[in-house]
């Protein structure tokens, strides 16, 4: 396989990913505006699930963006 040929596959591949990132984040919005409505039923169980989920995009968006967790928490912080 050429240096070429290489380069081609992973641009591919980030693009994928990419991809894929930007269609879950689109289905994560759908499933978080349920929240928005007064008249969804909440339970602690719920605010458990939430915040667990919080805390893995905090991680997943640390990740991605090359920054910290506790970068991440003080953005969210900040737009509160």
């Amino acid at each position: 396989m050429t240096t070429e040929q290489n380069t081609q596959r992973m641009m591919d591949a980030a693009r994928r990913a990419a991809a894929d990132i930007a269609q879950m984040a689109e289905w994560l919005s759908d499933e978080v505006d349920k929240y928005q409505d007064d008249d969804v039923r909440v339970i602690w169980a719920t605010v458990n699930t939430l915040e667990d989920a919080r805390d893995r995009l905090t991680d997943v968006l640390a990740c991605v963006a090359g920054t910290t967790a506790s970068e991440i928490h003080r953005l969210l912080a900040e737009q509160r």
